[in-house]
């Protein structure tokens, strides 16, 4: 254990000595001390290396660049957004439960909430994984959720219009 700490600090040491040329390069350093960033750091890198491809195949697997995926796994950098992990998840075809661990673990978002029109929709495509021979499940979630959502706004115009209101 007290290898490791001495590691890290000799890493971070190196990083202060070598890299860090103005205020923004200090602040993501110091963001990078965040426990919770160095969870998600080792997180990332474990499935990186199970995975066995290199960052920009599995940048292609999920959806995201070569150099969002080393920066996650060199700078623990994390998505930016509850989509960007469920599009991690897809991507790497994640059980519901898996997904539902990344939201809640290391993005701190909610769990899916199948209450939720789109949340609703990602389940249903976590769950077809095995049904339904889909290249990209991402990308079959964004088709369905738009032609859904796009629906609803259709009905919900024709109930507007037909009670009298201005649309």
């Amino acid at each position: 254990m007290e290898e490791k700490q001495d590691l890290n600090t000799r890493y971070y040491e190196h990083c202060v000595s070598q890299s860090i040329d103005t205020v923004e390069d200090l602040q993501t350093l110091l963001r990078g001390l965040s426990s919770h960033q160095i969870r998600w750091k080792q997180y990332i890198n474990q499935i990186v290396t199970l995975s066995g491809l290199s960052y920009e195949k599995f940048g292609k697997q999920t959806g995201f660049s070569k150099n969002t995926v080393k920066s996650w796994c060199r700078f623990g950098n994390m998505p930016q957004s509850r989509e960007g992990f469920i599009k991690l998840g897809m991507g790497l075809r994640m059980n519901l439960e898996e997904i539902n661990h990344l939201l809640v673990r290391y993005g701190q978002y909610g769990k899916l909430y199948p209450k939720s029109l789109e949340d609703a929709i990602a389940e249903f495509v976590i769950r077809q994984y095995g049904r339904r021979t889909v290249q990209n499940p991402y990308a079959y979630y964004c088709d369905l959720k738009t032609y859904y959502c796009a629906r609803i706004r259709t009905k919900a115009d024709r109930k507007t219009s037909k009670a009298g209101y201005m649309v």
